[in-house]
């Protein structure tokens, strides 16, 4: 957790937010059997007109590719949204 003298900055966020979910998983979810990964997890999503999502995770099994989803949950939607926007900045268009 950031101490009350640590300054968050750009340069820093990462690192203590990451602490802070390690946090999160050591003590909230000490009685869960929490898994981690380091393979991607696709999932894509289609926005209409930022007020509505469909969302597609793939899944790794032989017998279902896909689930999908449509949600109007507007705090998902704006977690999406923060998503694409990092997405993109961080994979700018090729000028090309």
């Amino acid at each position: 957790m950031a101490k009350v003298s640590e300054v968050v900055t750009p340069g820093n966020y990462l690192e203590l937010s990451l602490r802070k979910h390690e946090e999160i998983l050591d003590y909230i979810f000490t009685s869960c059997d929490v898994k981690r990964t380091d393979k991607e997890m696709p999932f894509y999503f289609w926005m209409i007109d930022e007020r509505e999502a469909i969302i597609s995770i793939q899944t790794y099994s032989d017998k279902v590719s896909e689930y999908g989803f449509r949600t109007r949950d507007l705090s998902f939607i704006n977690a999406l949204l923060d998503i694409r926007k990092k997405v993109r900045e961080d994979n700018p268009p090729n000028p090309g």
